[in-house]
């Protein structure tokens, strides 16, 4: 008498008993590996970068890299130089006036005015924004830096009220 499978076994499935015998899985004896290959596998894992991921995050972040190249030189050079020009001979009195304001050295509005826009032109994600200092901004930072300065006693009360009556 035949049981299971063993009755219906043509030459080829006799030629090939492995094929129809179940495979036994053995757990494969792993070496101890060194610590340093360890991290470096999980590093390359985890930390894996494409210069495609590299080109998107610096574009990402500094923004003049991806519009610059595409700056059209003789088409608008001259109204940028002019734009340029014309808010530069706004701005070094406003600037001084506002530090002023804040009760700050003039030189200090210069240097916010200057170093503000410089890293907006590197950084800013719009062309349509105008960066600097405003007079309620410098009214309330004279205020504070006169108020700190009078609790830490490098000002007297009496040129605070000084300033203040101005």
């Amino acid at each position: 008498m035949l049981h299971g499978r063993d009755f219906c076994m043509s030459e080829q499935d006799e030629s090939e008993p492995d094929l129809q015998r179940p495979l036994i899985l053995e757990r494969a004896k792993e070496e101890p590996n060194k610590w340093q290959t360890v991290v470096s596998n999980r590093l390359k894992k985890h930390c894996s970068c494409t210069s495609k991921k590299v080109k998107s995050k610096l574009l990402g972040f500094v923004p003049i890299l991806k519009w610059l190249p595409h700056y059209k030189l003789r088409d608008w050079i001259l109204g940028d130089a002019m734009s340029g020009l014309i808010v530069g001979i706004l701005l070094v009195p406003q600037s001084i006036a506002y530090s002023l304001l804040a009760s700050q050295d003039p030189i200090y509005g210069l240097y916010t005015s200057f170093f503000a826009s410089i890293i907006y032109a590197l950084l800013g994600t719009s062309k349509h924004i105008s960066v600097g200092i405003f007079g309620v901004l410098c009214l309330l930072v004279g205020q504070v830096v006169d108020r700190e300065l009078a609790l830490a006693g490098y000002l007297s009360e009496s040129s605070i009220d000084s300033n203040s009556s101005d």
